[in-house]
């Protein structure tokens, strides 16, 4: 819906992929029957799962992904800070903590551009049945 007046129209974007700087690669941990906590990583690699990501809203707001720089061109790439969710198990009551944040840096002729997105979710509630 932010996206619906295609606000990126006319506008070719080179993607130059994305750099992980997470302290952790794990984007998860998980709590087993005998309390270790394990860690879960991502299935693919980094840049196929939030670059592609990224690369569709870029393209729902109507910017064009072309694999060489012409004229007008604007290099972007993606620096992902922070990627985790984690849950906790209690005997009453379970707790979950989500947070992710990225930075989408433009760049022509000399120019840059950052904009930083960052999302939080935490949950703690009692235990259901099932």
């Amino acid at each position: 819906t932010q996206c619906a007046a295609k606000p990126g129209q006319g506008i070719n974007l080179v993607w130059n992929g994305v750099t992980d700087s997470r302290p952790n690669t794990a984007v998860g941990a998980m709590q087993n029957r005998t309390k270790d906590v394990v860690d879960v990583n991502m299935a693919g690699s980094v840049d196929s799962v939030v670059g592609g990501a990224v690369k569709t809203v870029l393209e729902n707001c109507g910017f064009t992904i072309v694999s060489k720089k012409g004229p007008e061109a604007v290099n972007v790439n993606v620096e992902l800070t922070d990627f985790f969710a984690g849950a906790k198990k209690g005997f009453f009551t379970g707790e979950t903590d989500a947070k992710g944040s990225l930075v989408v840096h433009f760049s022509n002729d000399g120019r840059t551009y950052d904009l930083n997105f960052g999302a939080t979710k935490s949950d703690k509630r009692l235990k259901k049945k099932n």
